[in-house]
């Protein structure tokens, strides 16, 4: 069984600090892109669907091995990586 637990509100503030002192940054989930790394299809293609769904621009790759091309040229903001796929680590 896997739980995710997403933010519910559609923006959400954060504080930077800069050399000119904290900034606050508004995002919104079309500001993020996340990378999922799992050797199970299934759980790749809903979990694409699900955040695709609230806006987020998704990734996915099947093992370490296919996960670091993407990070290269995507820049995600977040990877989620299972740890016990083949070359997850």
């Amino acid at each position: 069984m896997t739980e995710v637990i997403s933010p519910c509100s559609e923006r959400f503030s954060t504080t930077v600090r800069t050399k000119k002192g904290p900034t606050a940054v508004t995002e919104t989930a079309q500001d993020f892109s996340l990378l999922f790394v799992d050797d199970e299809v299934d759980f790749l293609e809903t979990i694409e669907e699900f955040f695709g769904d609230l806006g987020y621009t998704v990734y996915t790759a099947r093992d370490g091995q296919e996960a670091l091309p993407r990070v290269k040229e995507h820049l995600p903001r977040t990877v989620f990586l299972d740890i016990h796929a083949p070359y997850g680590w």
